[in-house]
């Protein structure tokens, strides 16, 4: 969800951008993605100056306090229709903005939040060359640098950057089920998050699935803070800490609940991942990595006029994705099931249930189909050991 930031003024005057030096070119000055090759990574400033009052989108590339990357786009696929652009600054002290302007030099997308890490979507783009343009608003001239990347990929999916397996095993749906409680054991590894908020934080995480007869029993153990913050090292470096790379045999699932922005491929629009869809099936795939705060997202969400969105957002995120490995999936969800208005959710408007893949406007609530494939998978594979 993006925020509202500094409003755009006025451009700052040419007769300013030639008086000092302009940013340092970006390495490389350029770069290429395409359906067979998704995604590059480049390197920029540092910059000559910072602009704390005014935010110019690099309308004049050559300010000091800009810096660009020339990006060619080339044919995409129709399931991978959009090119994701993301910044970070190497200080997370560092504020930075970041834009993309067409081949014609129309802005086609633009960052709207406050933060060291910015990310945009340009949307079923042309072939051509584009300008990714990034701006410093605070930092320190002749210091301060960052880090971009480029990955095609489908917008609407934010929540997940990819699934290494697929078990879509809807015959679950048809298994006898008496109605018993079921009983989901979730060793979540805390990694840089204190038990304290990760109990609080696992409240709101299992309302979704009390409604489907699940109890999400949490066990929180301290753990030696994992390297990186790639969701895939991640969870590879989580199974690593287990005998044979499996999940123990008193749980069903292990979550790395994580104070990181964690990336894939460099991209930061990234909340959490699901080792694999149906993965609870397979002892070594039963694994995800989430946030344990949505950055630039308020807890209690954030308001639309009467509306609110995005209310608990990081619980909802472990929600969807331990979703995943229970066998729920996108293509399920809607955005007629989601609303649910309670206090505990803080008027929470969100329309779309849990599993949708529009990050922005998914609520604490399964659909009814969704809601029948969890429940048949917690049926199957998280009873033996309750």
């Amino acid at each position: 969800m993006r925020v509202s930031r500094f409003v755009a003024v006025a451009l700052v005057a040419v007769g300013l951008v030639a008086a000092v030096p302009r940013g340092e070119a970006a390495e490389p000055a350029g770069g290429a993605v395409s359906a067979e090759s998704p995604s590059v990574s480049w390197t920029g400033g540092p910059f000559y100056a910072a602009n704390p009052t005014v935010d110019t989108d690099c309308v004049v590339p050559e300010a000091p306090f800009c810096d660009s990357f020339a990006l060619t786009i080339g044919v995409l696929a129709v399931d991978q229709p959009d090119v994701v652009v993301s910044v970070k600054g190497a200080s997370d002290a560092d504020i930075v903005n970041v834009a993309v302007y067409d081949p014609a030099g129309q802005k086609v997308a633009e960052s709207a939040t406050l933060g060291s890490t910015q990310t945009v979507a340009v949307i079923a783009p042309a072939p051509g060359v584009y300008s990714v343009r990034t701006e410093l608003l605070l930092g320190i001239p002749g210091s301060s640098t960052y880090g971009g990347t480029a990955v095609v990929a489908d917008a609407d999916a934010p929540l997940d950057f990819s699934q290494d397996c697929l078990r879509e095993d809807t015959t679950v749906v048809a298994e006898a089920d008496d109605g018993r409680s079921i009983d989901l054991d979730v060793l979540v590894l805390l990694d840089g998050v204190t038990e304290e908020f990760a109990a609080d934080f696992f409240v709101d995480v299992s309302r979704p699935y009390e409604a489907l007869g699940i109890r999400v029993v949490p066990t929180f153990q301290a753990t030696e803070p994992f390297v990186g913050d790639a969701t895939v090292d991640i969870i590879n470096e989580a199974r690593a800490r287990f005998p044979g790379g499996v999940v123990p045999p008193e749980y069903d699932v292990v979550e790395v609940l994580t104070s990181k922005d964690v990336q894939a491929l460099g991209q930061y629009a990234i909340a959490g991942q699901a080792d694999c869809l149906g993965g609870i099936a397979w002892d070594h795939r039963s694994f995800n990595v989430s946030e344990a705060v949505a950055a630039g997202v308020p807890e209690d969400g954030v308001a639309f006029g009467p509306l609110v969105f995005d209310a608990k957002f990081a619980a909802k995120v472990t929600a969807h994705e331990i979703g995943h490995l229970l066998g729920g999936q996108h293509h399920y969800a809607n955005c007629v099931e989601g609303i649910q208005l309670d206090e505990e959710l803080s008027g929470d408007t969100s329309p779309c249930t849990l599993m949708a893949n529009f990050s922005d406007v998914v609520s604490l609530k399964f659909g009814a189909l969704n809601g029948k494939v969890v429940r048949g998978y917690a049926l199957r594979y998280a009873t033996a050991n309750d």
